[in-house]
């Protein structure tokens, strides 16, 4: 059964396992439920009832490893294949991009953006003081549903030491976007520089 766990884990997580149609994603997701949805059997999945998928006596030690066995490979099966980003449409795009100058543009609201404006998201993320944003800072500022927090803290993260300093996340960023070196960003060259870095990430996906 180790084993098969383990094969499992390589076939999804190195790449090998080929794309599934839509066709073949709704039989496994349905035959995974039927099988697991049997005391009782009402379509609904309770924590009780997936209990006994592990604590069962069945004298049938080899259909209690495969009830095992089919639990976890679905669970396995809706981590890697559910949990990866589609490609963004650029509608998508767009959306994140004025979503993201609105929430940085706060103090003034202005439709410019400037080194102290951006300083103080900054502080505000910085939640301990001690002049950094983890990984954490930054993913509470970028929040849940935004598809590329890890892929902006990394293109941030100058020195690649796994935090980002206030030059790192203010600084930087606003002269490689500042067009014409006025020291601050309109909305213009907000929406072309960060358009450009959700492309780039976007091809990645594939």
């Amino acid at each position: 059964m180790h084993l098969l766990i383990i094969s499992c884990f390589l076939v999804f997580s190195c790449g090998q396992q080929p794309p599934l149609t839509d066709e073949e994603i709704q039989y496994w997701v349905k035959d995974g439920f039927e099988n697991l949805d049997v005391d009782p059997k009402d379509g609904i999945l309770t924590k009780k009832e997936l209990g006994k998928v592990f604590s069962t006596k069945d004298t049938d030690d080899c259909k209690r490893e495969r009830s095992i066995m089919q639990f976890l490979i679905i669970s396995c099966f809706l981590v890697f294949s559910f949990g990866q980003q589609p490609p963004l449409t650029a509608e998508e795009m767009q959306y994140w991009v004025k979503d993201g100058f609105e929430n940085l543009d706060v103090d003034p609201k202005d439709g410019i953006l400037t080194q102290e404006e951006l300083g103080k998201v900054f502080s505000t993320g910085d939640t301990d003081g001690d002049g950094n944003l983890t990984r954490t800072d930054f993913g509470a500022f970028m929040g849940l549903n935004f598809p590329f927090t890890d892929q902006l803290f990394n293109l941030f993260d100058w020195n690649k030491n796994g935090v980002l300093s206030k030059d790192e996340f203010v600084d930087k960023p606003l002269v490689a976007a500042d067009q014409n070196g006025d020291n601050q960003l309109s909305r213009q060259e907000f929406d072309d520089f960060y358009t450009k870095v959700l492309r780039r990430f976007n091809q990645q996906l594939g």
